[in-house]
């Protein structure tokens, strides 16, 4: 196997790790199952939306716009998982999708390239 085909791949947070790249013929066994195990796929699949960055929020009797601790939860988790998924990738793969900046639609550009 060459390097760029069989390098180890972990995400500390997922805490699996990855010894065949991601490509069109595995189409990510390996990484679905890691996603999976640590019960993120819906990051993948798009179930879990994002929440809105901001919401309303009191100052005094004001209401005010104030960063939405739900959204910093997901953002964090969406990046975690979509820097698995690109460390994943094979280097013919890799340049095809990694201007995507959410997991999802990391997934969803990889399954369109994969099933053409």
């Amino acid at each position: 196997m060459s390097a760029s085909s069989s390098t180890a791949i972990m995400n500390p947070p997922i805490g699996i790790i990855i010894t065949e790249k991601l490509s069109k013929n595995n189409h990510g066994v390996q990484v679905l199952t890691a996603i999976r195990g640590a019960r993120l796929v819906g990051h993948l699949t798009g179930v879990a939306t994002t929440p809105a960055a901001v919401i309303d929020g009191k100052e005094g009797d004001k209401i005010v716009k104030v960063a939405n601790l739900a959204y910093e939860e997901w953002y964090t988790t969406d990046q975690q998982v979509l820097g698995f998924v690109l460390a994943s990738l094979t280097k013919e793969v890799l340049p095809q999708v990694s201007a995507k900046e959410t997991a999802a639609k990391l997934w969803m550009a990889i399954e369109a390239m994969f099933m053409s």
